[in-house]
Parts: structure tokens; C-alpha cells; sequence
């Protein structure tokens, strides 16, 4: 733990600086007395879309608890940099917060994050049938550290396979369930429809940039073939057999079966996914919130024309959850305020406005299922995926794959050299951050 500590520190302090002058007014303003009686609580959040629900909500925790709720929101390059200024100042600025799980190994093990579990056990504090046990695995995982609960996870990102139902019809396929199933579809989905010679229909993407992306790719087929990326004493070992048949079968996509739009090594999955909207792919892996475009006439050419799928072997899935600084005056008041928005009524609101969630009742429930059926596919890739590993250097291992595997992608080198690479550079991050006796 000590050595985790050390490690986190440094790779804290190079983010502080940027924002050390704005967050420290901020800290000075926050700690003005209320000139009123009630209890208020300061959140911290990411903007988005899904938040604006959330934050919907909050009217109706304050009239019933008497809690003012302020909340205070960012864009999300903004929000990682001034949230760990905040927390390493250890002043109480925020009360709840929401979370990312790549961010939870750094704050668990830098000991800024404080437990549930003791208002969980308090009945006079945590609200009856809340059942912790009803989250997704997947959802959770991150969140436990320790044995402890230090998250509530309210929304799941999930990477699923889009594919054209009319095409599969017309060719009497299936949906593939293995890559080496998905590399033949593929091929016989790639289409010159109109007889010009080019091609007009693409059967299948990759996201041949170098973004975190292509370094997700490779992990989740490295994953399906039975592969891991360290072992339990942190060697890399995915330049094993497994890695080199999930590059592998990445870069026959591109050239030896030529089922990838031109342009490929240009484009992640953000560029991907109009492709797909367009009528120009047969089938593209992307985000599930991509379903509500692909359902718009005004956004989408193959309305109608699709459906999603789990991708073949196992997926990878990241979930946003609440959780309380360990340095917050108002713990249990902002435990009633995460445990509320994360209810089971809370989280079936989200999905009634047809958001994944993360509770495997609602996201399972019958009326639920007939109002939203593409949660049906979404359960079934939420239950075979898996969240990113634990690790407080996963950022510079995830430039390193990124990198490498889009080398390879590139032609710039071989398979093996690629893997090899990545594999001693990985090495040496582990070695100047301690995680070798």
C-alpha cells in the first residue's frame, strides 16, 4: 500500500498545477458559512446528458430530506484535473462526487475515497431494499476495494455490435458469437452493390487510430482468447499466443480479408459510427447510446434496417458511479443523496427515458423490456463484459497498446514486434513505479 501511495503521488502532483490557483478560490468561497440552518452538500460532477437526469431528481431529495444540494458541474477534460486538486487539498470542498472507473485506483489507493459500508449497515440511515447485490458484477467491480463498497453506479458504457438485419437477411447469415465467425461474415458482407467496382458496403470496422480505443480493442479480443495483460506479479504477457491472434486477426481485417473502409488507420470508433448511420458499414462496434441515432430519420439511413448485438467473446464495459471524498464534513448527508439517486425506482426512471443503468432488475424488468427491447441485447454484452484492470499506472499502459498495436496496424511493424515493444516498455513503467520487489 505504501508503494501504491508513493506511486499515486506522483502521478497526482503532474496534474495539480493547472488548476491549483482557480481551485484554491474556489476552497476559500466554500468555506463562507450558509447563513441558513439546513445541511447543504456540495457535488461534483461531470456534464453530460445522462447527469442532466440524474440531476432532475435532486428537487425531490431536498423536499424530502430538507438537504440543499449545490451542484457544480464540468466538461470532462476539465473536470479529472480540478477534482483531484480538490481532493489532494484535503479541505472538504466537495461532499459527492462522480467517478470514473479508470480514476478509481488512484483515489482508493491514495486513501481520498471514504467507504459506504458503515451507513449501509446503519438502518437508520440507509433506506430499506436498497440491495447492493442487485448492481451488475461488472458495474461494481471497480468500486470494491478491500471488501468495501466505495461506489454506487447509476450508468453503464458499453461497446455492443451494430449490424444491418436487412443484409444478414438477404445473405441467410447469423450474428457471429466468435471473431473467427465475425472475420466471415465480414468477408461476405463487404459489398460492390451497384457493379462500378468499388466497394459500397464495408462489413466491418476497427479503430486503427491511436486513441485509447485501439488500446480497448486489442484487450477485449485479447480477453476473448483466453489472454490477460499482466499476470498477478505484473509481467506483461500479452505478447503470448493470445495477444499475437487478436492483433493478428485485427490486421487480416484490414489487409489480407479488405473488410475495412479506406481510411481506417484515420478513424476511431467516434468516426466510425456515422459510417454506420450512413448505410456504409454491415457491422460497427460502437457505444450503445448510438441506438437512439440509429433510430432518428433525420440522423440515420438504416432506420429499420438494424439491430445490436454483444460482440463476440468478452466485452469491456466502463460505468459512472457516485462516490464520497474521505474528506467531506457532510458524509452521511451525501451518503442519502447517492443512495437515492442510485434507488431501484431512481435507476428505472433512467431507463423509462431509456438510459442502461445498472441494476440488473430494472434493466431485466418485463415492462421495461417491452418499452426499450434493445435492452434485451445490452443486459446480455453488460453480463459478458468485463471493466478495465486495477491499476494506478492504466493510462501510460494504455498509450503504450495504443501505440504499439496502431504500429502494427499501420504496417510499420510486425505483430510479434509490436507486442514484444509494448510489452518492454510496459516493463519499465513498472519498474520506475515499484511494482517489482
Amino acid at each position: 500500500m505504501a508503494r501504491n501511495q508513493q506511486r499515486c503521488k506522483r502521478c497526482i502532483r503532474k496534474a495539480l498545477m493547472p488548476w491549483v490557483v482557480v481551485v484554491l478560490m474556489a476552497m476559500l468561497l466554500s468555506l463562507i458559512p450558509s447563513a441558513g440552518i439546513a445541511e447543504t452538500i456540495k457535488v461534483a460532477a461531470n456534464s453530460w446528458p445522462t447527469f442532466d437526469r440524474v440531476k432532475a431528481m435532486i428537487p425531490e431529495f431536498e423536499r424530502k430530506t430538507g438537504i440543499k444540494v449545490v451542484v457544480e458541474e464540468m466538461p470532462y477534460m476539465e473536470f479529472h484535473g480540478k477534482l483531484m486538486v480538490g481532493l489532494t487539498a484535503q479541505t472538504g470542498m466537495y461532499d459527492l462526487i462522480t467517478l470514473n472507473p479508470d480514476w478509481a485506483p488512484g483515489l482508493l489507493a491514495e486513501g481520498f475515497l471514504y467507504p459506504f459500508d458503515e451507513f449501509l449497515q446503519d438502518p437508520s440511515v440507509s433506506l430499506p431494499g436498497f440491495d447492493v447485490e442487485d448492481f451488475f458484477d461488472s458495474s461494481m467491480e471497480r468500486f470494491i476495494y478491500e471488501g468495501k463498497v466505495y461506489g454506487f453506479p447509476f450508468e453503464t458504457g458499453l461497446f455492443v455490435n451494430y449490424y444491418r438485419t436487412d443484409l444478414f437477411q438477404q445473405k441467410g447469415l447469423d450474428v457471429p458469437q466468435t471473431w473467427d465467425e465475425y472475420a466471415e461474415v465480414a468477408k461476405k458482407l463487404t459489398l460492390d452493390i451497384n457493379g462500378d467496382g468499388e466497394i459500397d458496403i464495408y462489413g466491418a470496422n476497427l479503430p486503427g487510430k491511436r486513441t485509447v480505443y485501439g488500446a480497448i480493442e486489442f484487450i477485449t479480443r485479447l480477453w476473448s482468447y483466453g489472454g490477460e495483460v499482466v499476470d498477478k506479479d505484473w509481467n506483461p504477457t500479452f505478447n503470448g499466443w493470445e495477444g499475437l491472434r487478436a492483433l493478428q486477426d485485427e490486421v487480416d481485417l484490414i489487409y489480407k480479408y479488405k473488410v475495412c473502409p479506406k481510411g481506417v488507420l484515420e478513424y476511431g470508433y467516434d468516426e466510425m459510427g456515422p459510417l454506420f448511420l450512413e448505410g456504409k458499414l454491415a457491422m460497427a462496434t460502437d457505444w450503445i447510446h448510438v441506438s437512439t441515432l440509429a433510430s432518428d430519420p433525420g440522423k440515420s439511413k438504416v432506420v429499420d434496417k438494424w439491430w445490436l448485438a454483444p460482440r463476440p467473446g468478452i466485452g469491456w464495459t466502463g460505468t459512472w458511479c457516485f462516490a464520497l471524498p474521505a474528506d467531506s464534513k457532510h458524509k452521511e448527508a451525501a451518503f442519502r443523496l447517492a443512495q437515492y439517486l442510485t434507488t431501484k425506482d431512481a435507476l428505472r426512471k433512467l431507463a423509462l427515458q431509456g438510459i442502461s443503468t445498472t441494476r440488473a432488475s430494472v434493466m431485466k424488468d418485463p415492462k421495461i423490456l417491452d418499452q426499450y427491447p434493445t435492452f434485451r441485447p445490452i443486459v446480455a454484452a453488460i453480463e459478458r463484459a468485463r471493466p478495465v484492470f486495477f491499476s494506478l499506472v492504466f493510462e501510460q499502459m494504455f498509450d503504450i497498446l495504443a501505440l504499439e498495436t496502431s504500429s502494427a496496424l499501420a504496417g510499420q511493424k510486425s505483430v510479434q514486434k509490436a507486442l514484444n515493444d509494448a510489452a518492454t516498455q510496459m516493463r519499465k513503467v513498472f519498474e520506475q513505479e515499484g511494482y517489482y520487489k
